[in-house]
């Protein structure tokens, strides 16, 4: 691994690059969880503890290394990596994104470029759920305006009718059918 826990960034002049040459790629699937992975993770802010972070990690060592107290003032924002596997397990996702401890003395870590892929799928899902949302909005619209077209033409022939109109309005019980036939005969 490259730093410590007194190192606050690693950076460089260029993103890191990895390989994704189709070329050398097999067993190719469409199988990557979008947003019921996504909607799983709970994003949090946090800071981190030096000196639990350094006791696990140099508890063999007489001394451990100089702890940045800058490091620890720093609001970090991110996802629990064991929240993270929960999440993944939960919706049958092998996600590559999680680092996972290799024995009792290492410790859970996440790629966050790995990220990028269920968002994509999520971001897909969802484009597909505004899509259809907008054709029933069309299809809705369309019909609305029908029933508009078809209420206009019979007002207008109420209109061109010199029959006058009545209205018996009232609750449901109230009399209104025993009154119209009352006055109909």
């Amino acid at each position: 691994r490259i730093g410590n826990s007194s190192v606050t960034s690693i950076g460089g002049y260029a993103g890191w690059t990895n390989v994704s040459d189709g070329r050398f790629k097999q067993n190719i699937q469409q199988d990557v969880k979008g947003l019921d992975f996504i909607l799983q993770l709970k994003p949090v802010t946090y800071s981190l503890n030096l000196p639990v972070l350094n006791q696990f990690l140099y508890a063999k060592e007489e001394s451990a290394p100089f702890t940045n107290s800058a490091k620890s003032s720093i609001r970090y924002s991110g996802v629990v990596a064991q929240e993270v596997d929960e999440a993944a397990r939960a919706v049958g996702y092998d996600f590559s994104g999680i680092d996972k401890p290799k024995n009792s003395n290492d410790y859970y870590g996440l790629r966050y470029g790995d990220f990028v892929v269920p968002l994509v799928k999520a971001v897909q899902e969802q484009q597909k759920m505004i899509e259809t949302l907008q054709q029933q909005n069309t299809d809705l619209k369309k019909e609305l305006e029908k029933v508009s077209a078809h209420r206009q033409r019979y007002r207008a022939q109420r209109k061109r009718s010199r029959i006058p109109t009545v209205a018996l309005v009232g609750y449901t019980n109230a009399g209104k059918s025993t009154l119209l036939n009352a006055l109909t005969g």
